[in-house]
């Protein structure tokens, strides 16, 4: 007897209980059946009718696949709707769909490595592609030799965080990260330390994945990582330190590391390579054996660079985090700044100026009002600790001026939404419409807006 085939499982968790509304008894237009309508069967929020409904579903599905996993069209519209609701300033009447466009776009932005917030292919496709090394060079039981990934980042990239939110993803591999910075390095001896942890974390069986930033910051150093980067072998005064199978990373940020490296795969052996720091950099290329991996700047337009859209994602979920459970919504106007300003330590700079936010929150949304005292003078912000993280070609008067532009910007966003833990995976949602509309219903009735003042337009 043939057995019956078992459903497919998810990994959307079960959703909590609906919460109960009372169902209007008037019947709405457009309404024919009370037995399919989902305006009856869930009672939705006074406010929304059948046609607001349809414009959801019509928006929100191509969102959908990128929840649980990366999908291409479905990040664009992620990108897309950041643009529209946080960049466009002529953007003044929000609606319930613009929140949800919002809501799930910071939730697509942290699908692919929780807890590092990116909507760009081409580092999402780096992410992927580190990813896919490292499981199979933790699967592959016959590999002795250490896995050595380099990284292209600037300082204050959050490459740290990078390398642990990796971490946490591999954590079913038994894979632990450490972090060292080798700018601190005073002498060999420094590198000790990090490296017993290392072993230590071997001894757990587990796989160390040895995260050694700015190794470029003095090149004298390059000679001794080598034999660490051929067979995980390190000699340090009368110390032997075998590391056997481990996974290094060495992040560096000299501008001139992406030419030389270019300069290196040239295969010409006639072709000196100038101008590096250290003679043993090529040597150094040559043992990279697990790919390259770049954190591309926010905004480069000649390079056709624009995360613009990470830059308000990112600021959303350090907001977030700071005020957890605190707020619920935040003015556009405060994500237009970060989103327009350039920061000179990228994520850092950003976390620093989410820092410097006050603890004023009027009805669940943060008042900025004492920071625009801040940013508006000149002299003031000019004496404040912010004048260390951003950066215009007007200088101080330059960035209050953006302030005062982006303070035109109206509106707020709704920053956080339970509910998008548990919406069903794409094929789910799409096989069962019902799922889809509980899923709306059960966002629509949590949000804290008033759905009356947010009628979808004609």
């Amino acid at each position: 007897m043939a057995k019956k085939k078992a459903s497919p499982k998810t990994d959307a968790p079960k959703p909590p209980e609906p919460t109960k509304r009372k169902r209007s008894s008037k019947k709405r237009k457009g309404t024919t059946s009370t037995r399919t309508s989902p305006m009856v069967r869930f009672g939705y929020p006074e406010g929304v009718d059948e046609k607001t409904l349809k414009s959801l579903r019509d928006t929100i599905s191509p969102m959908l696949p990128g929840v649980h996993r990366y999908n291409e069209i479905a990040f664009n519209a992620a990108i897309t709707a950041v643009k529209d609701l946080v960049l466009a300033p002529d953007k003044d009447q929000l609606k319930a769909i613009d929140q949800l466009r919002y809501i799930l776009a910071i939730t697509l932005s942290e699908a692919v490595l929780p807890g590092y917030s990116t909507l760009d292919s081409r580092l999402i496709a780096h992410v992927e592609q580190l990813i896919g090394n490292i499981e199979s060079y933790v699967a592959e039981q016959a590999v002795r030799r250490p896995l050595n990934v380099l990284m292209l980042a600037s300082p204050g990239a959050g490459k740290s965080h990078f390398i642990r939110c990796i971490a946490n993803r591999l954590g079913g591999k038994k894979v632990e990260a450490i972090t060292f910075n080798m700018a601190t390095m005073q002498s060999n001896d420094d590198l000790i330390p990090p490296l017993d942890q290392v072993r230590n974390i071997k001894v757990e069986d587990k796989v160390p994945l040895l995260f050694l930033d700015e190794f470029d910051s003095n090149p004298q150093y390059i000679p001794m990582l080598l034999p660490l980067l051929w067979d995980g072998m390190l000699n340090v005064g009368q110390r032997e330190l075998k590391l056997g199978k481990v996974i290094i990373v060495l992040a560096g940020s000299d501008p001139s590391l992406p030419g030389a490296m270019e300069h290196a795969r040239s295969m010409r052996g006639d072709a000196p390579i100038t101008n590096l720091k250290s003679p043993k950099l090529v040597d150094l290329f040559s043992r990279i054996n697990g790919g390259v991996i770049e954190i591309p700047p926010f905004y480069d337009p000649a390079h056709g660079t624009d995360r613009r859209a990470d830059k308000a994602c990112i600021a959303t979920t350090l907001i977030r985090h700071r005020f957890r459970g605190e707020i619920s919504k935040v003015p556009r106007s405060l994500l237009h700044f970060v989103a327009e300003t350039k920061f000179r330590y990228g994520v850092r700079s950003i976390a620093h100026f989410v820092d410097s936010i006050p603890d004023t929150i009027t009805d669940g949304t943060l008042a900025v009002a004492q920071l625009g005292e801040t940013l508006e003078d000149p002299s003031v912000l000019k004496a404040s600790s912010l004048a260390y993280h951003v950066i215009h070609d007007d200088q101080a008067f330059g960035i209050s001026e953006q302030w005062k532009k982006s303070a035109k910007v109206k509106g707020e966003l709704v920053i956080d939404n339970e509910r998008v833990r548990y919406l069903p995976p794409f094929e789910i949602a799409d096989q069962r419409p019902e799922m889809f509309d509980y899923f709306l219903y059960e966002m629509l009735g949590s949000l804290p807006i008033d759905f009356s003042n947010t009628q979808e337009s004609e």
